[in-house]
């Protein structure tokens, strides 16, 4: 008889919903604010400026991947070259 109460409780626990995951706090050293005067400039400032790594510059049409590293610096380019965004991530 107590194989019979055991069971049902054993396929009760498999049942329940797994605990609450807290979410991971992501804390950024990047800052994108102090390269604002960079905005307008041409691409060329690149060879003559030194940035933190790591950081990536994103031309029109390029494959860029999605995972998120909120201590990357991106520079978006337009289409001539010029520095459109910049922003962390």
């Amino acid at each position: 008889m107590r194989q019979f109460l055991i069971l049902p409780a054993l396929l009760l626990a498999a049942c329940a919903p797994p605990p609450p995951v807290e979410p991971e706090v992501v804390v950024s050293t990047c800052d994108p604010a102090g390269y604002d005067e960079f905005i307008g400039q041409n691409e060329e400032i690149f060879a003559r400026s030194t940035f933190p790594a790591p950081m990536r510059i994103i031309r029109p049409g390029q494959s860029v991947t999605m995972d998120f590293n909120p201590e990357r610096l991106n520079f978006t380019l337009d289409d001539s070259g010029t520095i459109v965004q910049v922003y962390c991530g």
